[in-house]
């Protein structure tokens, strides 16, 4: 563990969701470092919390960090943690997002990503469901008549077929 480094984790709170501080690891040179005075209060979004729930997802699930940024953008992206982080601890899913200035705009277009890409594995894992239900279904229906007709008239050309070959070699 890194001297000073602080890992951010979503607590739910009786009042609603809410952001703690708690130590944590690194993940290379990603984590900020935040001083025990900068602990503000950002409010979660609240238009998120319906999908959350809907979603099963708990507070407790998702790892929240801010972290410094990476690319173009100069001293303003390499000196502030305004980079979001997000880890869904069950699925694995990462999130990252630095598309904006700010930290707490930044921290919605997370969470929103990481409902987004929730909802695709949900929606992937359905699909995938009634494929096998329905791949299921056609294999044990019943024939039709016509399906029926053809399957007889094509076993009884091969039977003919393979007759054939017996009786040319015995004369």
């Amino acid at each position: 563990m890194v001297a000073g480094v602080q890992t951010r984790y979503i607590e739910a709170w009786s009042s609603g969701l809410d952001v703690g501080i708690r130590p944590g690891r690194t993940a290379g040179r990603l984590t900020s470092v935040l001083a025990p005075r900068h602990r503000w209060h950002m409010p979660f979004p609240e238009y998120l919390q319906p999908r959350l729930a809907v979603l099963g997802v708990r507070p407790g699930d998702v790892e929240e960090r801010f972290v410094r940024g990476a690319g173009p953008g100069g001293q303003k992206i390499n000196k502030s943690s305004s980079t979001v982080s997000l880890r869904h601890l069950p699925t694995g899913i990462e999130v990252r997002c630095q598309r904006e200035r700010s930290q707490a705009r930044n921290r919605e277009l997370a969470w929103t990503e990481l409902c987004e890409r929730l909802e695709q594995r949900k929606r992937s894992a359905a699909a995938g469901a009634r494929e096998i239900r329905e791949r299921e279904r056609r294999r044990t229906r019943q024939k039709s008549r016509a399906q029926k007709a053809r399957m007889v008239e094509s076993k009884r050309r091969r039977a003919d077929t393979k007759g054939n070959r017996n009786r040319a070699a015995w004369d």
